[in-house]
């Protein structure tokens, strides 16, 4: 009997032991889980972004304080429960967008970098940018969404300058660069008598340099009509195929001057190929933006190929849309360098814009005039040498 007490009191220690262990480490968890609570306050409270969270319904669950200096220090608690839809927020400034907003979190994916304004109580304007991830749980089960907001509204306003500087200048060096590049062509041209040999290759840089200012400003100038949202568009349905013979044209000077030429994929069409060179094939838009977005690609084709090597354009039907695409063999675009080709001043060499020439803006203003004509525009850069640019536009 005194062997099993023996016994029974060492198990009762054991486990007494054991519990103030579990105890201490419970304490030891806690503080350690109030110790991170208190970082994770601490260095949102001194972030510029806030932080937020929706549950399954899209509805928010959590904003964190941050928010408060720049929403005329409201409460964020009051926004629970709410989903984006409800926020007192313009939505009907530019109802496009924010529906196509709103499908990418019905459909549970992510985004970045969602711009728009926001009016706090104040009547303040504040341009806001937001980030989201959805959520799941173990099983795929999604229970909400995630993500990161900040106030733009200074970036926003001294970008909004840096334009109307820049658009005022172009304007103002548009007209004298006109009259200096016209006289430039009346003297190639003889117009004024023959050109002293020893004079020809110095009015030749001064025209060519004055071409590039020329086109730098018209760029420059597209730019800010397509960024103020004042760029004029007259759709109509269109032959893309005559298009593109007039593009072929308009840049056969420059495929001559690089030793390229241009080739149109064989008509399979009515052979039954949905691919190939689609004659009779239509879209929705505007010729002389179009043109715009050809010219820049045709070019650029010429100018990045190896001398000799055709530049290959296809035009394919399918499923309501119209796919324009332009290959050519050459350096190939560096794989790490994804959808920055299309940023302004862009350039995947810096010594292309003087090897090569260009300002940098082409493939810019053409993602932009695409994306007015509720297309898409993309490219592919393979292991051998050839890189294709896409072009997809609503079929007519």
């Amino acid at each position: 009997m005194g062997v099993v007490l023996a016994v029974y009191g060492i198990a009762l220690l054991m486990l007494g032991r054991n519990i103030n262990k579990a105890l201490a480490d419970a304490l030891t968890l806690r503080d350690e889980l109030d110790g991170s609570e208190t970082r994770f306050r601490d260095f949102s409270g001194a972030a510029l972004d806030w932080y937020w969270e929706t549950d399954e319904n899209l509805r928010f669950t959590l904003i964190t304080d941050t928010v408060r200096r720049y929403n005329g220090g409201i409460d964020p608690s009051v926004f629970y429960g709410m989903t984006r839809r409800e926020l007192p927020i313009a939505h009907n400034k530019d109802k496009e967008r924010w529906e196509r907003h709103f499908q990418v979190m019905d459909a549970r994916e992510p985004f970045q970098n969602f711009e728009y304004s926001f009016v706090d109580r104040h009547g303040e304007i504040h341009d806001w940018s937001i980030s989201g991830w959805p959520i799941f749980d173990a099983e795929g089960t999604f229970v909400g969404y995630r993500g990161v907001g900040r106030d733009t509204t200074e970036a926003s306003q001294l970008g909004r300058m840096k334009n109307e500087f820049v658009s005022t200048v172009s304007h103002e060096l548009r007209s004298p660069l006109t009259s200096i590049k016209g006289a430039l062509d009346l003297i190639k041209g003889g117009a004024l008598g023959r050109v002293p040999d020893d004079m020809e290759p110095m009015i030749e840089v001064a025209y060519k340099n004055s071409e590039r200012l020329f086109l730098l400003i018209n760029d420059l100038l597209d730019i800010e009509k397509i960024e103020a949202g004042s760029m004029a568009f007259d759709m109509k349905t269109i032959d893309i195929v005559p298009l593109i013979e007039q593009a072929i044209e308009e840049n056969r000077g420059i495929a001559e001057q690089y030793g390229v030429t241009f080739q149109i994929e064989a008509d399979q069409l009515e052979a039954g190929d949905p691919g190939g060179y689609a004659r009779g094939a239509s879209v929705i838009g505007d010729a002389d933006r179009l043109i715009q977005v050809l010219n820049n690609l045709l070019s650029n084709a010429a100018k990045f190929s190896e001398a000799g090597a055709p530049v290959r354009i296809g035009v394919a039907r399918q499923n309501g849309s119209v796919t324009i695409s332009v290959a050519n063999r050459g350096r190939p675009i560096p794989a790490d360098f994804g959808e920055r080709i299309f940023d302004k001043f862009s350039q995947v060499d810096a010594s292309d814009t003087k090897t090569i020439g260009g300002t940098g803006l082409g493939l810019s203003i053409a993602k932009a005039i695409v994306e007015k004509h509720e297309g898409r525009i993309g490219y592919e850069s393979s292991e051998n040498d050839t890189t294709t640019f896409r072009v997809t536009l609503p079929a007519g």
